[in-house]
């Protein structure tokens, strides 16, 4: 009876075998295209990255776990003034500013401390010219299947002028808060009357010694047209004819005038309008 199946069990176990083989076959043929495709892409990032490091216009930078340059960029020795070769194997930090070392470098800076992700600062540098540069700098660790430091990345990007219009900023600033200080000081402490007045008539500022004699304070009439507060109505249209003129000719203009208190009381004033020369004009009286 045994014999009687052979000849049907044989063609069986062969298309068993065949089917076993052609799936093996086609496993193999799929696994060794799916690793062609990916050394093929693997490849093309290479070649993206190359071509990005290469002609980026900031500076770029492969540096070793412990910070010191293995590859650096044709931007990044532009930035510094060193050749490529006299740059490898040193750090960023051996280019910072040896005045303000100590308080600029961190553990992170000289390898004793690498973070988990992206660290980023500002430092100043020394171009081998000797001439100061300050560079925004990103350190991007880079890590194999295991967690373990392989690389970290650099980039190093010249914010020279950057900082040099916020420093040149901060001084403008700084310089004007101190003459708006002492403009204030001078206009508290001066025994005249002295108001301030927009374009349009309206007061801006408003001196103790007008305080003194009107009975007004300050917040009490900023932003009030003064000729309907302070000048009594029978003297308002001359008072607004020699201050329209004072805007329009640019020149002082003096008239007697009383001026109204709280009370209601007329004090008579002799009055000096003269347009300030600063940016925005208005008349000082």
């Amino acid at each position: 009876m045994t014999s009687s199946l052979f000849p049907f069990v044989v063609p069986v176990l062969c298309g068993v075998l065949f089917a076993l083989l052609g799936g093996f076959l086609y496993g193999y043929r799929r696994q060794r295209s799916t690793l062609g495709e990916a050394q093929r892409e693997l490849a093309q990032s290479q070649d993206h990255f190359r071509l990005v490091f290469e002609h980026s216009g900031v500076g770029m930078a492969l540096l070793d776990p412990e910070g010191r340059f293995l590859q650096v960029n044709p931007a990044l020795v532009r930035l510094f003034g060193h050749e490529a070769a006299d740059l490898l194997g040193r750090r960023l930090v051996d280019l910072a500013d040896p005045e303000a070392l100590s308080e600029q470098t961190s553990a992170t800076e000289v390898g004793l401390n690498v973070p988990a992700s992206k660290y980023e600062r500002r430092k100043r540098y020394l171009r081998k010219d000797g001439r100061e540069v300050w560079a925004r700098v990103v350190r991007v660790p880079l890590r194999d299947s295991a967690g373990r430091l392989v690389h970290i990345v650099a980039v190093i990007i010249d914010i020279t002028e950057q900082h040099n219009a916020e420093r040149s900023l901060q001084k403008a600033e700084a310089t004007l808060r101190n003459e708006r200080d002492f403009i204030s000081q001078v206009l508290e402490t001066a025994d005249a009357l002295i108001i301030v007045l927009d374009p349009s008539g309206r007061v801006v500022r408003f001196n103790g010694k007008c305080s003194a004699v009107s009975g007004y304070q300050e917040n009490e009439v900023s932003g009030r047209v003064l000729c309907e507060s302070l000048i009594p109505e029978r003297f308002r249209e001359t008072f607004q004819n020699s201050f329209r003129q004072c805007l329009d000719e640019k020149i002082p203009i003096g008239l007697e005038c009383p001026c109204l208190s709280l009370t209601g009381e007329e004090r008579l004033i002799t009055w000096r309008l003269t347009v300030a020369t600063a940016t925005v004009t208005s008349p000082t009286m």
